[in-house]
C-alpha cells in the first residue's frame, strides 16, 4: 500500500556577522518538499539575500536542489571608501526528512 505525499515549504535563514558580532548581511533559502514517510525529495528551491550595511554589496547569489535538500549560496563583497576589502560567501541548507522535519 503507497502512502499518500504530503508538501510543505519553509524558509531557513543564515546570518553573516562582523567582528563586532553585528549581522551585516544574510542568505536565506526557501524550499518546498514532498514526503510520505518512506523518501523525501526537494521540489523547488529559492534564494534572497539582503545586506545591512551600505559597505557590504551583495555581488551574488543562487539556488539549486538535490535530492531532500534545498541549498542557497551567495557572496557578498566589502567595500572601504571605495576599494574592495575582503570577500565572503555563505551558504544554508535546509533538509526535509522521510516524515517532513526540517533542520
Amino acid at each position: 500500500m503507497t502512502r499518500a505525499s504530503s508538501t510543505k515549504t519553509a524558509t531557513k535563514r543564515a546570518k553573516y556577522v562582523n567582528s563586532s558580532n553585528v549581522t551585516v548581511w544574510e542568505i536565506s533559502v526557501t524550499g518546498t518538499f514532498t514526503y510520505n514517510g518512506t523518501s523525501s525529495t526537494c521540489t523547488a528551491s529559492s534564494v534572497a539575500a539582503k545586506s545591512y550595511s551600505t559597505n557590504w554589496k551583495i555581488t551574488s547569489q543562487s539556488a539549486s536542489k538535490s535530492e531532500n535538500k534545498a541549498i542557497a549560496k551567495a557572496t557578498a563583497k566589502y567595500y572601504y571608501d571605495g576599494s574592495l576589502v575582503t570577500t565572503a560567501s555563505k551558504t544554508v541548507t535546509l533538509t526535509c526528512d522521510k516524515n517532513g522535519n526540517l533542520s
